[in-house]
């Protein structure tokens, strides 16, 4: 199908909003957010500090439920998890951007090494309830 020049479009500026360069957007770069992720190493952080605390005091070893093992076990796996979702979200919504610039330190790399630190943290307080409930 022959099309004629006159039927044809006009080229599209640089920098304009259908043809838009990193030079018209350079004052408006868009990061992944950063909350997110200090909470996700806050959350495993203080589910590290409460399992050390609850081994201390004899969890998993005597037929008590320590109520440092329940918080510890939910900050690490689900509050993990739904930081580390909402950290997904906000940065898939701003990588659709076409000023998103990745920094050096890889956030959603580092959010995701603290979620999985938080889910064996996790698991390290489920084991310590589960041998808690096995001497009743």
């Amino acid at each position: 199908m022959n099309v004629a020049r006159s039927q044809l479009p006009p080229p599209r500026r640089p920098g304009s909003f259908t043809n838009p360069s990193p030079v018209a957007f350079a004052g408006d770069v868009v990061h992944a957010p950063v909350l997110p992720v200090v909470l996700v190493g806050m959350s495993t952080f203080v589910s590290w500090a409460l399992f050390v605390v609850s081994r201390q005091q004899g969890a998993g070893s005597s037929i008590e439920i320590f109520p440092a093992s329940i918080v510890g076990w939910v900050l690490g796996g689900l509050v993990g998890a739904v930081l580390l979702s909402w950290f997904r979200s906000v940065d898939l919504t701003r990588r659709s951007n076409l000023t998103y610039v990745e920094q050096s330190w890889k956030p959603a790399l580092v959010a995701g090494a603290l979620a999985i630190a938080g889910w064996v943290a996790s698991i390290a307080h489920a084991w310590s309830i589960a041998s808690s409930v096995a001497r009743r």
